[in-house]
């Protein structure tokens, strides 16, 4: 459930931008921003939420990401203007980005606690179909549920599914084991986590996104923020021993930052 709403609220709003502009006084073309802000909320806490989970815990990591997914559906559902709605999305796209890679470290030291070389492919595979269905009913759905109610369930549903989701993670994932005082202050998870790369991907990523959504008219304030944050971030993390996105990683390997992201530290034991 929880891999799964990251993909249906991706689609799922694609059949409530016109009452939603209609409602609001706002153009279609404004409501874009609904998409592109959860698009860019989950470029940039998808892999963070792989780090956090490494040093903080799954479980932890998870569950705060279902709670940020439920204030997202009840901040959207009663959003009285184009940015409190775009508030909430970015909510919902952070929140709901810590599902995938949280699942992918149980899952490996699960696979580690049973004696496994890897992780069986089937229930990777399981995850991974769980995402891609329910992108492709998110319209169905958002269709009937825009229909018959308004497009403010559209956000709305959110909190049913996350109440289902919250309280069986509660009572069937592991918990975390206990943190120790010295390995939990803000300058030891801030350097294991590469905040500085965190910081200067999304700052590159938003201002890339801004100067993309305002052609034809350049904006090029946003191109050089772009530039100028863009570049330094890049040689940050070639230079960097664990970074942020491992682009050496993804040259090898082939893999999407996520998944390159959420892999254990090269100091972690018994690595798959």
């Amino acid at each position: 459930m929880g891999s799964a709403l990251n993909p249906i609220n991706s689609s799922i709003i694609a059949t409530g931008l016109v009452p939603i502009a209609r409602e609001l006084h706002v153009s279609v073309g404004a409501t874009a921003v609904l998409v592109s802000s959860l698009y860019l909320a989950s470029a940039v806490a998808q892999p963070t939420a792989g780090k956090l989970a490494e040093v903080l815990g799954p479980r932890r990591i998870f569950l705060s990401g279902i709670v940020l997914v439920l204030l997202g559906g009840l901040v959207g559902g009663l959003g009285r203007n184009l940015a409190m709605l775009t508030v909430a999305r970015v909510l919902i796209g952070i929140g709901t980005s810590a599902a995938f890679p949280c699942a992918m470290v149980l899952i490996r030291r699960r696979a580690q606690e049973a004696g496994m070389d890897a992780p069986p492919g089937g229930v990777l595979g399981g995850i991974a179909i769980a995402g891609m269905a329910t992108a492709a009913v998110g319209p169905p759905i958002g269709g009937l549920l825009v229909g018959a109610a308004g497009w403010r369930w559209a956000f709305f549903i959110n909190i049913p599914v996350t109440a289902i989701a919250m309280v069986m993670a509660v009572r069937w994932l592991p918990k975390d084991p206990a943190l120790d005082r010295a390995d939990i202050g803000f300058r030891k998870i801030a350097d294991r986590i590469d905040l500085p790369g965190i910081l200067g991907f999304a700052a590159s990523m938003t201002a890339l996104v801004v100067f993309l959504m305002g052609l034809p008219d350049v904006k090029w304030a946003a191109l050089a923020v772009f530039v100028v944050t863009a570049v330094p971030t890049v040689v940050w993390e070639l230079r960097k021993t664990a970074p942020f996105f491992d682009f050496r990683g993804l040259a090898a390997n082939g893999a999407s930052p996520a998944r390159t992201c959420a892999r254990p530290s090269p100091s972690s034991a018994s690595t798959p």
